[in-house]
């Protein structure tokens, strides 16, 4: 019974040695560190979103010649644009974010909203 005890306490006061050793290589990151972390996640979340607005412009033109071209061959009207939905699946996004990204785009004058609200609203190239 004594022997147990022994390595019962072994084993505690390596676990103990070894958990204090693994917390001293996690030290609190320095407020510079954590500035430098905070812009290069800035940095990077900006060219994210830069990324997936220049996809919604191309999925947007490239959309708008397709429908233009099939209405060429075959006489058929189909609305132009896109839809908050069709955003949505390209960049696999929750609804809100798919109109956030396209009212930015709306903002900086690059696409145009057509219709006013609901599932009848596209989007185009200005």
């Amino acid at each position: 019974m004594p022997m147990e005890y022994f390595v019962l306490v072994m084993v505690a006061v390596v676990s103990f040695i070894a958990g204090r050793t693994t917390v001293k290589k996690f030290e609190p990151q320095k407020p510079e560190a954590l500035q430098e972390m905070r812009v290069e996640a800035k940095k990077a979340l900006g060219n994210r979103t830069e990324e997936r607005k220049a996809k919604i412009v191309q999925l947007i033109k490239d959309t708008v010649e397709n429908q233009f071209q099939l209405e060429e061959c075959s006489g058929m009207i189909t609305p132009r644009g896109i839809s908050r939905v069709d955003v949505e699946n390209l960049l696999d996004v929750s609804s809100t974010t798919a109109r956030r990204y396209l009212n930015v785009l709306e903002e900086e004058n690059i696409i145009l909203q057509i219709g006013e609200s609901g599932k009848d609203v596209r989007y185009v190239p200005k």
